[in-house]
């Protein structure tokens, strides 16, 4: 009697890493395809002209084909000594919604990247060389002029 219970517990074992072994191989195709789509995406990002340079600095040409599709659009790559215009700059009213607030002298103003920060741009201006610290997604890059 003792020998049947051993016999059906190492059945039940052997059932139980048959099963394990199953689950096993679905988890690592699964694993397989989201690492295959995880390249593709990859490959996509990679051939949308943001590849660098072996010294780690874009190809001129490469940059000026970034900033002339992503004009205007707060992810857009920039450098210092980039040309950009200030889009949205007010004197900010408590209770008052944005299209109230009146603009400043600076809303308009073209002027030179300086700095640069993760959420931040330093804008030299041209006309009163005053630098104005702006946030990225309020100033758009300038296409066509150069320092």
């Amino acid at each position: 009697m003792a020998n049947n219970t051993q016999e059906e517990e190492i059945e039940t074992l052997a059932w139980r890493v048959q099963k394990l072994r199953i689950e096993l191989s679905e988890a690592e195709a699964q694993l397989a395809q989201k690492k295959e789509q995880m390249a593709n995406k990859g490959k996509m990002k990679n051939n949308s002209n943001t590849e660098k340079s072996t010294n780690g600095v874009m190809a001129n040409k490469e940059k000026i084909n970034i900033k002339t599709e992503a004009q205007g659009k707060a992810d857009v790559v920039m450098v210092p000594g980039d040309r950009v215009m200030i889009t949205w700059d007010r004197y900010w009213k408590w209770n008052c919604s944005t299209w109230r607030m009146p603009k400043t002298p600076y809303e308009g103003s073209k002027g030179t990247v300086i700095r640069m920060s993760e959420c931040y741009v330093w804008v030299e201006l041209d006309d009163t060389n005053i630098i104005l610290q702006k946030r990225k997604h309020n100033v758009k890059l300038v296409a066509g002029e150069k320092d």
